[in-house]
C-alpha cells in the first residue's frame, strides 16, 4: 500500500467473505476485533521495547487482515486513468521477468 490514494474501499460482500475463507480466516471481523484489544492491552502496560515490537507486529497482522491483495477494483474516469493503468500493468510485468531471470541465474 504504497500509494493510499489509490485504494479503494471495498464494501462487506460474499466475495471477501470466499476471500477469507480461502485465507484460512473464518471469522475476520471477531479476529481484527481480538487484536485491536490486544493493541490496546498491551499499550496500557508499561512501556517496554519488548512490547514496541510486540504492538508494531501486531499492527502489521491487522493490516495484512484489513487489506484484501487477492482482490483487485480498477475504476476508470477518463482515458488518463486507463494510461496509468497499462502503464503499471507494463511496469510489474517486466519487474516480474527481471526477478525470474535473476532467479534462473543463480540457479545455474
Amino acid at each position: 500500500m504504497k500509494n493510499k490514494k489509490e485504494v479503494v474501499a471495498a464494501n462487506d460482500s460474499q466475495i471477501l467473505h470466499w476471500i477469507s475463507q480461502l485465507n484460512g480466516i473464518q471469522d475476520l471481523d471477531t479476529e481484527v476485533k481480538n487484536i485491536k484489544t490486544e493493541i490496546k492491552r498491551i499499550k496500557k502496560e508499561a512501556k517496554s521495547r519488548e512490547k514496541k515490537d510486540k504492538i508494531e507486529k501486531l499492527y502489521d497482522k491487522l493490516i495484512s487482515l484489513q487489506y484484501q491483495k487477492d482482490y483487485f477494483c480498477m475504476i476508470m474516469n477518463n482515458s488518463r486513468d486507463y494510461d496509468k493503468a497499462s502503464v503499471s500493468a507494463l511496469n510489474a510485468a517486466s519487474a516480474d521477468i527481471k526477478k525470474s531471470n535473476q532467479k534462473l541465474q543463480l540457479r545455474d
